[in-house]
This record gives C-alpha cells, structure tokens and sequence, in this order.
C-alpha cells in the first residue's frame, strides 16, 4: 500500500508530527500547531508582500518536517496528483477514517 510504504520512509520523528497533523499520535510531534495543518494547505491568494511572506512561512513549516529526498519518487504523477487534490479537500478526521491506511505502524 502507497501509504504504508511511504510513511514507512519517514524517521520516527517526522512520522509522529505527520500524525499530529491529523490528530492521531503517540506522544511525537504532540506540540504541533493545530493550525498548521490549515497553513500548509491553504492558497496564496493575490501575489502581495503579504501572500509572500506567508508563503515563505509555509515553505519553511514544511521544511521543517526533514522530509527525506526522494520520498515519492517511485510514485507516479499523476498518483501523485491524485493524492495531493484528495488531502487537499479532506478534513483530519476524513483522513484518520481512511481503511487500511497506516496509523502508528498498525492498519485502522
């Protein structure tokens, strides 16, 4: 499964703020920003000194996730593509009820 192979390229770390994300987790990445998750998601708007700046604070929330190089690249676009646009509309709890995705290491 896409999903679990992915998730299982992160260290632990940066796999429990991923779950913080969407409010499952063990203890990791607990302090997380509950809006976070809303930031990353979230559309420019208007090209504005505003809008740059906050792009630039979103670019840097998700490089702090240390996100391996290469962690999709045996994932096709257009899957990609198709990942991206579902976690875009999604809320968290969509995504915890997801089946057999994986959670803490153990399929829901």
């Amino acid at each position: 499964m896409l999903a679990g192979r992915v998730a299982g390229r992160l260290t632990p770390e940066t796999a429990g703020r991923r779950l913080a994300l969407i409010g499952v987790g063990d203890g990791l990445g607990e302090d997380e920003d509950p809006d976070l998750l809303r930031m990353i998601k979230s559309s420019p708007g208007a090209v504005s000194l505003s809008t740059m700046l906050a792009e630039i604070g979103t670019l840097a929330a998700i490089a702090s996730f240390s996100l391996p190089g290469g962690l999709l690249a045996d994932v096709a676009p257009p899957v990609l593509k198709e990942r991206r646009d579902q976690a875009m509309i999604e809320s968290p709890s969509h995504v915890r009820d997801h089946p057999g995705e994986q959670w803490n290491g153990q399929s829901r």
